[in-house]
């Protein structure tokens, strides 16, 4: 009989049982080709409404337990998981099993959620909050200094969220904004359009 999991949150097209819920965590570790976290997971999982959390959890704890996925690595309070022959033989055998908008969600938001972290991790962004508003430093380091610093005031935090997004969405970008508007000469800077990521992180 099948075992139905807990739907709070879960979108349409989500899924409903526990199997299905260890069969994705499988499924996109190994096509990630990276240990990811719980919270990664998590995160990727609730936002787009694919399963429930008491049910990922659970099912995440199980996948542990019968040696599917194993704790590849510890950094703060967070543990990377990776997946073993056992989860491997699974993802390649039952992964096919799980509807296609989910399998391609799961995998397009999890490459968003790595890509921000990297850009995070290269890049620094400071909000400070000041009298009528706040500031936000956006930093491009290179080789021990800025390739690039900018300071700009916004009224509310909201806005600086906003740009902080944007920096990250692209930070050379925003480089070769900052050069075109201060020199004038935009044939060097190029085609000052989006990429393709311009719209993984703006606000839905």
């Amino acid at each position: 009989m099948e075992q139905h999991a807990f739907t709070g949150g879960v979108i349409p097209g989500g899924l409903t049982t526990e199997y299905e819920i260890r069969f994705l965590i499988c499924y996109l570790i190994l096509k990630i080709g990276q240990p990811l976290s719980k919270k990664q997971m998590s995160e990727v999982f609730m936002k787009e409404g694919l399963v429930n959390y008491f049910e990922y959890a659970g099912a995440l704890e199980s996948l542990l337990k019968s040696g599917h996925i194993r704790v590849e690595k510890i950094i703060g309070f967070d543990e990377y998981y990776a997946v073993c022959d056992l989860g491997i033989e699974t993802a390649k055998t039952f992964g096919d099993s799980l509807p296609l908008t989910v399998r391609e969600k799961a995998v397009k938001s999890m490459h968003k959620l790595l890509t921000l972290k990297r850009r995070e991790e290269e890049n620094t962004v400071e909000i400070e909050q000041v009298e009528n508003g706040y500031t936000i430093t956006c930093a491009i380091p290179d080789n021990g200094a800025d390739l690039m610093r900018v300071t700009l005031y916004v009224p509310d935090e909201e806005s600086a969220q906003r740009i902080r997004r944007r920096f990250l969405n692209d930070p050379i970008l925003a480089y070769k904004g900052v050069i075109a508007a201060m020199t004038g000469d935009t044939k060097a800077v190029g085609e000052l359009v989006s990429t393709q990521l311009e719209d993984l992180f703006d606000e839905e």
